[in-house]
């Protein structure tokens, strides 16, 4: 489940194709395997960044490749709406969710929440930061690295951490804020971006993570790795992600039969 293995449906062939972060190496071949087997159609997954799925959309809105877009944020499936990518549907799991998990017109549903996670190895770092805003502390420089803004778990780390620095009557962050995020990437670790970013956490090269708690917890058992969690007392961002029908599909009733699975 690759952007370079797999070629989008067209037409009416009877395949559904899902853009969606989640279908890496990871969880794809598991989602579209146990989705073909409950819903008798094939399920093709296309994979990438949130961000970069979310400009293919965009870039296709005159011919649409995608008849289900899952997995982005909520921030992302607003633009998308507002942009006319997406097509209301209602799956009958939506009853019950919480007001915040549901787009109010119908256009999308989250089924799922994280929380992002400031984790680190045990073996290398005593004294964790008590804070997101902790890491620009001289002790942690080099010992965490910040991603791709392409990816929505850095998107949603980073403005955790311009939060309190956002005045929501000019819409404006301050100064001080700008400062903030400067001194924390020159605080961060240049990740190359060919290196193995779970390898330099197990070998304590960088022994601190900035990431989604589930595919934290998952890879460090991978690298035989440990990890504990920092508590933050002002809290730590939780993202809920979400799943909806791309506006023009030409496979509505799979499309559909998808979300509702």
């Amino acid at each position: 489940a690759s952007s370079e293995a797999v070629t989008p449906g067209t037409q009416a062939d009877g395949v559904l194709t899902v853009y969606s972060p989640q279908a890496d190496a990871d969880r794809g071949p598991w989602i579209q395997a146990e989705a073909e087997k409950a819903l008798g159609f094939k399920v093709n997954f296309l994979t990438a960044n949130g961000a970069e799925l979310a400009e293919r959309l965009r870039a296709e809105k005159g011919n649409p490749q995608a008849d289900v877009i899952m997995g982005l944020v909520q921030t992302a499936l607003y633009q998308l709406k507002d942009e006319g990518l997406l097509t209301p549907y209602t799956p009958t799991w939506a009853e019950g969710l919480p007001a915040a998990y549901k787009d109010k017109d119908g256009y999308f549903y989250s089924f799922w929440q994280t929380p992002i996670i400031i984790g680190y190895n045990t073996q290398y770092i005593a004294n964790p930061p008590a804070s997101w805003q902790d890491l620009i502390k001289d002790e942690y420089k080099g010992k965490y690295a910040i991603g791709s803004t392409s990816s929505q778990t850095v998107r949603t780390y980073l403005i955790g951490m311009l939060w309190p620095y956002y005045d929501a009557a000019t819409g404006d962050i301050s100064q001080e804020g700008w400062d903030f995020l400067t001194k924390l990437y020159a605080n961060a670790y240049a990740m190359p971006t060919d290196a193995d970013a779970w390898k330099v956490y197990a070998d304590g090269t960088v022994p601190i993570t900035l990431n989604w708690f589930g595919g934290a917890k998952a890879k460090s058992a991978a690298y035989n790795a440990p990890i504990a969690y920092v508590k933050p007392a002002d809290g730590t961002p939780v993202v809920a992600e979400g799943i909806a029908e791309v506006a023009g599909t030409d496979q509505e009733a799979m499309a559909q039969a998808f979300i509702e699975w």
